[in-house]
């Protein structure tokens, strides 16, 4: 009481609680044959169809083979960044400020960070040419939406031109988009501007429970396979009791 915390954002509670209650009670009483079996490519598909709905409903163009079930966009981020890296200390473009889980997500990955300067509307195309120029990246994490921790949202222009420089250098592109799904008016992602090298984050962490650990990667197309390879050698599957409640929801 009396103090306000500011270690970590979370979804206001608006209403959602009642929704999520009945969605577990909903779960719950399918009783323990839900979990009489590790979550496979079948059982999880009821999940990864209603997260299909959800991008689709955001204007996120999806295949439901490349939608890798993840416990949350950091996650589903470390799976990209290891996806995306090879050889010996990995070079990622970053923006200058950073949340502090991407940091530790490289530490893992064994990636070294190349941090570019923000305007406004966060890293520039002529930035990340730049340091192409000096440096051998293979791979950049962005916010386009409400950037953590600086709320930079870019322009359709600003994502345009970094598609385009993304391809000029063969950069591929993790978009974390966990924060994107509070917008009322969301413009294009990287996965419409450059599908072929674009994986994509996000969660329902802010925008409906960060207790539920429930989001998701979409891998560029025909990717979701080595996607899920990753998730596989870190936890397996996503438990089938969250997947079923996120699919309830």
């Amino acid at each position: 009481m009396g103090e306000i915390d500011l270690r970590n954002s979370r979804s206001p509670l608006v209403g959602q609680e009642g929704a999520l209650d009945a969605a577990l009670q909903r779960v719950i009483a399918d009783g323990s044959p839900l979990l009489d079996d590790y979550t496979r490519a079948q059982n999880d598909l009821r999940a990864r169809m209603a997260m299909l709905h959800w991008l689709e409903s955001g204007g996120v163009t999806a295949h439901v083979d490349d939608i890798v079930l993840t416990y949350g966009a950091q996650h589903a981020i470390l799976a990209a960044l290891l996806a995306v890296t090879r050889g010996h200390r990995p070079q990622i473009i970053v923006s200058e400020l950073m949340y502090p889980g991407f940091q530790q997500a490289a530490r893992v990955a064994g990636a070294e960070l190349l941090p570019v300067p923000s305007d406004a509307e966060g890293v520039t195309a002529e930035e990340i040419a730049a340091m192409c120029q000096t440096q051998r990246p293979q791979a950049i994490l962005l916010a386009a939406n409400l950037h953590n921790p600086t709320l930079a949202t870019m322009s359709l222009e600003r994502r345009e031109a970094i598609a385009e420089v993304a391809r000029t250098h063969n950069l591929q592109i993790i978009e974390d988009d966990v924060y994107g799904w509070l917008e009322e008016e969301r413009l294009p992602s990287f996965t419409e501007l450059a599908p072929e090298r674009t994986w994509y984050a996000t969660s329902l962490s802010k925008c409906v429970a960060a207790g539920l650990r429930f989001g998701l990667l979409l891998t560029p197309p025909g990717e979701g396979a080595r996607g899920q390879g990753f998730i596989q050698a870190m936890t397996y599957r996503v438990s089938s009791l969250i997947s079923s409640t996120a699919a309830e929801l």
